[in-house]
């Protein structure tokens, strides 16, 4: 071989052999530029709640819930005047895509719980108790905390009380469970406001278990102005001590009208949002302060008394309410 081919070949196998380690240095880094695998969600379309013969299912992208009626009522779930839906298969809006569904119980009793994972492994919940009692079918939008969940399950636990319950857990891709939560301080919540006409302003509060939200505005002992419904979630969770810390969204308003001829009141899409701080004392005082957005009730940073006496009289009104109530009632001899 003749030098000038010996030559030509070893640039040649010199060239190879150093493109092959520039090579094995990109590799590493294209695999580190890869996007993370999504988690294999095991995929559910149809579960049924057995006590409460409450079916769930997914088709074509949507999830759609069935109630038998006469079962919810046979079981005491819901009375007859609370029932507010007009027919028993609905669609439930959801703020994620949904690709899996699931229906079981949490607490001691008969209490329905839909779950769903959305395509990237959140998951939404929705009160079936809830939904027939308000109408609205709007779930709970991302649960604080749940990532990577591919299914549920059900199971008993028990609490700090030595009580026991049954609950939902929710199961991640490392096979980790996590109880699906509830609002722990659900019910009707008044807040009362005196105006400078000796009328008293009232805003009507409810925390849905399952995270949803109503804003009613309206007249103490009188009729009600207007309603705002959404979703809220947790930020910052309440401890003994400390405020826990909100944010909310409200997507659905009605206003109402006194003139009965105008007939039921319907819903316009809104965009409000906003967070507060929510701390309940030992006195059935709920403290509720906006702190930003949209106020809940008086301004913002401004903090918000709420009782749970939707009829109280003037001398029982909560905290700073009391005196400026009383105040107005001298003022104009109410």
């Amino acid at each position: 071989m003749s030098k000038i081919r010996l030559t030509a070949l070893t640039l040649a196998m010199s060239a190879l052999f150093f493109s092959c380690i520039k090579l094995e240095k990109k590799a590493p880094e294209e695999e580190q530029t890869k996007e993370p695998e999504k988690p294999q969600i095991e995929a559910v379309t149809e579960c049924t709640e057995e006590d409460s013969h409450t079916q769930v299912s997914l088709r074509d992208g949507a999830v759609g819930i069935a109630v038998d009626k006469q079962q919810l009522f046979a079981l005491g779930m819901v009375d007859e005047s609370d029932y507010r839906i007009d027919r028993e298969s609905q669609r439930v809006t959801t703020t994620g895509t949904p690709c899996s569904v699931f229906i079981g119980n949490i607490g001691q009793d008969c209490n329905p719980i839909v779950c769903i994972i959305t395509d990237d492994g959140k998951v939404e919940i929705m009160s079936v108790y809830s939904a027939v009692t308000t109408g609205n079918f709007i779930t709970s939008g991302p649960l604080y905390g749940f990532n990577d969940i591919v299914k549920f399950k059900t199971g008993a636990v028990t609490n700090d009380y030595g009580i026991g319950y049954g609950t939902i857990f929710a199961i991640n891709s490392k096979g980790e469970e996590k109880e699906i939560p509830l609002w722990d301080y659900s019910g009707d919540l008044y807040h009362f406001y005196g105006n400078r006409d000796g009328s008293i302003s009232m805003t009507f509060l409810k925390l849905s278990t399952d995270w949803r939200i109503a804003i009613s505005k309206g007249w103490f002992e009188s009729e009600l102005a207007g309603q705002n419904l959404g979703r809220f979630w947790e930020i910052e969770p309440m401890t003994e001590q400390s405020p826990g810390k909100y944010g909310f969204e409200l997507t659905e308003q009605f206003s109402f009208s006194l003139d009965e001829e105008d007939g039921e009141p319907k819903p316009k899409k809104v965009n409000l949002s906003g967070e507060f701080t929510f701390f309940t004392g030992n006195d059935g005082v709920f403290t509720l302060t906006s702190i930003k957005g949209q106020p809940i009730a008086a301004d913002i940073n401004e903090p918000a008394e709420f009782s749970i006496d939707s009829y109280p009289t003037f001398k029982n009104s909560v905290g700073v309410e009391r005196s400026r109530v009383l105040e107005y009632k001298k003022a104009y001899g109410k």
